[in-house]
């Protein structure tokens, strides 16, 4: 029964019989009425037999509720989807789902790569990924040089009480080509932009922690970067950072929406940037 942890069940047929003088009618009562929910397991039920000279006997039997249906998983989706850039680092990721299951369910996830942990120009760095509880690990940012990027594949995995098991699995990739677009949460921004010849990356955006700015332009005229809260006010300011750069900036800042614009001569472009709390 959806929500609940065993089943209706109904009995008939106990039947109790006058003998060596006893007197009818007879009154049948059960410990557990007929057509209520009893749980997953061995269920004792209880009858009494009450003549009216209150002559009592009791026996019993046994309902034994099974559980063969294994839970459901839905809604399955990391966050981030795409680790960038490579650096080699361990980043969080936020794994969501939706479990339905009746009785007690226990979930855990496991990690595997379509690259080994320390293969051929991929920095030589180990463990990849460490598991942090059932919705949250933390992946490393790394593939191997020769390769085409690595694909991590998360598994989740519910067990009842029962032992039924259900399992369900996303992906987190590591691009190779860093040329290519990042995806990032649907309706909250980008991370993205080329405007004549200047590309902006903000990653991972949005953060618990800092943001890695990877500056990308066909000019090599340095890059001023300007930082201002929701309110317009002033935040940060860097001048002179070299036209293909990568820099780090925001581990300090107080969670809330954010504006970085960065101006190459007569080209700017205002990236949104989302400081998330811990």
């Amino acid at each position: 029964v959806a929500g609940d942890c065993g089943t209706v069940v109904s009995f008939t047929g106990a039947f109790a019989a006058v003998a060596n003088g006893g007197v009818s009618p007879i009154d049948l009562t059960y410990s557990h009425a007929s057509g209520t929910l009893l749980p997953v397991g061995k269920n004792i039920i209880s009858v009494t037999a009450t003549d009216n000279e209150e002559t009592v006997k009791t026996c019993s039997f046994t309902v034994t509720v099974l559980d063969n249906t294994a839970p459901l998983i839905t809604g399955v989706s990391a966050t981030p989807a795409v680790l960038y850039p490579p650096n080699h680092q361990m980043q969080d990721v936020r794994v969501d789902y939706a479990v339905a299951e009746a009785c007690a369910v226990i979930t855990t996830l496991s990690v595997a790569s379509n690259e080994s942990t320390n293969g051929t120009g991929d920095g030589n760095t180990s463990p990849d990924w460490q598991v942090i509880d059932d919705h949250h690990l933390r992946l490393r940012a790394e593939r191997s040089g020769n390769g085409t990027g690595r694909i991590y594949t998360i598994t989740i995995t519910s067990t009842d009480a029962a032992g039924n098991i259900a399992m369900a699995a996303t992906t987190v990739s590591v691009q190779h080509n860093n040329g290519k677009a990042v995806t990032t949460t649907p309706g909250i921004m980008g991370t993205e932009e080329l405007i004549n010849g200047l590309k902006v990356q903000a990653m991972p955006n949005p953060t618990t922690d800092g943001f890695t700015i990877i500056t990308q332009s066909s000019s090599l005229q340095t890059i001023n970067i300007q930082v201002t809260d929701n309110l317009g006010r002033i935040v940060e300011r860097r001048s002179g950072v070299p036209a293909n750069s990568t820099i780090y900036l925001g581990n300090q800042y107080r969670p809330g929406m954010y504006f970085m614009e960065i101006i190459q001569s007569d080209n700017s472009q205002i990236i949104k940037l989302l400081k998330k709390p811990h």
